[in-house]
C-alpha cells in the first residue's frame, strides 16, 4: 500500500513537473519553416537526387546542385534543425530528483522521495521562446549559406565565361600574327620589307602566347573553384561551367532593391531575431526576482507505521545578482540594436557601391559594343588589309591590333562584371532566392 502510493504521488509529481506547455506562435512558425525546408532540402534525412549536369544544363541547375551538395550548406542546416528541435527541451523544469534514504534515521528506515523543482510563473514559456527565436535565428544563418552558394556558383560561372572568351579572342588574334608573319615573310623574299617585320611580328605572337599560357593555366584554378562551389573534391568528377549564360539588359528600380534588403536580408533578419531575444531575456531576468520551489514527498518502507513526509524549499534570490542580470540583459538589446542600424547603413553603403559599379559597367558595355569595338574592328581590318598592300605600315597594324585586343578584353570584363555584380545585389545584399524553388523558407 506504501509502495503504491508513492508511486502514484512520484508518477502525479513527474507529470506535472514534465509538462512543456503548449507550443508558442514562434515555435509553431520555426517548426512550419524547419519542416518545409527539410521536405525540399533533406527528405527523410537524405540528400535527394541532384541535378546532371551537362553542357546544355541551365545556370540554375548548377546553382540547386551546389545548395544540395554543400557541405557548408549541410552544417548550417542542423545547426538549424537541432535549435529547433532543442526548443520543447527549454520549456522544461530541471529534472525531478529522487531521495532513497533519509538520513535522520538511516537505520530505521528507508524513505524513497521525489523531488522536483517549480519555477516561477513564465520563466519556462519564456525559456521556450528564446529558444524558439534562437532557432530563427540559426534559420537565418542557413538562408544566408544557400545565398552565399548561390552566388559562388554563378560568380564562377560568371567568370568562367569571361576566361573562355578571352582565350578564344587571344587564339584569333594569334592566328591573324601568323597570316601576318607569313605575309611580312614573303615581302621580305621579294625586298618589300625588312627582316625587322617578322621579328617584330614573332615578338608579338610569343606575348600573346604567353598570355594564352596564362589564361589556360588560371582556367584550372577557376575549375578547382567552380568544383569547390559545388561541393566536388575529385578533380575528374567537376563538370564544364555552362557555355552560354543569361545576361541582364535591363534596368531596376533602386526602391524596390533597397525594400527588398529591408524584407529579406538575411543578415538583419538575424540581428532582428537576435533584439527580439534579448527582450525575452529583459523579461527573464526581471522573473529571476522571483523566488522558485522544490517540492518533494516522501514515504518510509519499513517503518511500523506508515509515514509520508512532505518536503517544501523556497529559494532566496539575491537582489544584487537580479539587479544586475537585468541591467545586462538591457545592454545587450541597446548594443544589438545598434549593431542592427550599423548593419543597415554598411548595406546601404554597399548597395550604393554595388549599384555604382553596376552602372559602371553597364556604360562601358554599351560604350565598346555599340561604339569603340565596331570602329576599332574597323580600324584593324583596314591595318591589315594595307599591310598586306603595302599601304599602311607594320607598326600601323599592330597599334590597331593591340587596341582591338584591349577593347575587347575590357568588353568581356565588363560584361561579366555587370552579371557578377547585379548576382551580388540581388543575393548578397537584396537576399533574394536563387531559385523559384524556395530551398530554406
Amino acid at each position: 500500500m506504501k509502495t503504491r502510493l508513492l508511486l502514484v504521488c512520484a508518477s502525479f509529481l513527474l507529470v506535472i513537473s514534465g509538462c512543456a506547455g503548449p507550443a508558442t506562435k514562434v515555435e509553431k512558425t520555426e517548426r512550419a519553416k524547419i519542416a518545409r525546408a527539410e521536405q525540399n532540402y533533406r527528405p527523410k534525412e537524405a540528400r535527394p537526387q541532384l541535378p546532371v549536369l551537362t553542357a546544355d544544363s541551365e545556370l540554375k541547375d548548377f546553382v540547386k546542385y551546389a545548395v544540395l551538395n554543400s557541405p557548408r550548406v549541410e552544417e548550417a542546416f542542423y545547426q538549424w534543425k537541432s535549435t529547433v528541435e532543442a526548443i520543447n527541451a527549454s520549456k522544461y523544469p530541471a529534472n525531478p530528483q529522487l531521495s532513497l534514504l533519509d538520513f535522520d534515521s538511516v537505520i530505521d528506515s528507508l524513505m524513497p522521495g521525489v523531488m522536483f523543482m517549480v519555477p516561477a510563473p513564465g520563466k519556462l514559456s519564456l525559456s521556450g521562446e528564446a529558444a524558439a527565436l534562437e532557432a530563427g535565428k540559426t534559420g537565418h544563418i542557413f538562408e544566408g549559406e544557400v545565398l552565399k552558394t548561390a552566388f559562388r556558383v554563378k560568380e564562377l560561372s560568371y567568370q568562367s565565361w569571361v576566361l573562355k572568351e578571352k582565350i578564344k579572342l587571344t587564339e584569333e588574334i594569334l592566328q591573324i600574327l601568323r597570316m601576318q608573319e607569313n605575309v611580312s615573310l614573303a615581302r621580305v623574299k621579294t625586298n618589300e620589307a625588312s627582316l625587322l617585320d617578322p621579328i617584330t611580328i614573332q615578338i608579338e605572337k610569343e606575348k600573346l602566347a604567353n598570355m594564352l599560357a596564362d589564361f589556360k593555366d588560371s582556367e584550372k584554378v577557376l575549375t578547382a573553384q567552380f568544383g569547390a562551389a559545388l561541393g566536388i573534391l575529385q578533380s575528374d568528377r567537376i563538370p564544364k561551367p555552362m557555355a552560354a549564360l543569361p545576361f541582364t539588359e535591363s534596368g531596376f528600380s533602386e526602391k524596390e532593391i533597397w525594400e527588398s534588403v529591408q524584407a529579406k536580408n538575411p543578415r538583419l533578419a538575424l540581428l532582428r531575431s537576435t533584439i527580439e531575444q534579448s527582450e525575452v531575456y529583459v523579461k527573464l531576468a526581471y522573473k529571476e526576482q522571483w523566488p522558485d520551489f522544490n517540492i518533494g514527498l516522501m514515504q518510509g518502507l519499513f517503518s511500523g507505521m506508515a509515514l509520508t513526509r512532505p518536503l517544501l524549499s523556497i529559494s532566496i534570490p539575491w537582489p544584487g545578482k537580479s539587479a544586475s542580470q537585468v541591467a545586462a540583459s538591457k545592454s545587450a538589446v541597446k548594443m544589438t540594436e545598434a549593431a542592427f542600424s550599423a548593419e543597415e547603413l554598411d548595406l546601404a553603403a554597399g548597395l550604393a557601391d554595388g549599384l555604382f559599379r553596376w552602372r559602371q559597367a553597364d556604360r562601358e558595355v554599351k560604350l565598346y559594343r555599340e561604339n569603340l569595338l565596331p570602329k576599332s574592328r574597323a580600324a584593324t581590318q583596314i591595318a591589315q588589309s594595307g599591310y598586306r598592300t603595302g599601304k599602311t605600315g607594320l607598326a600601323d597594324f599592330l597599334n590597331a591590333e593591340r587596341t582591338f585586343l584591349d577593347f575587347s578584353v575590357n568588353y568581356l570584363s565588363a560584361q561579366g562584371l555587370r552579371e557578377i555584380t547585379l548576382n551580388e545585389i540581388s543575393l548578397s545584399i537584396a537576399g533574394v532566392s536563387p531559385e523559384k524553388e524556395d530551398l530554406f523558407r
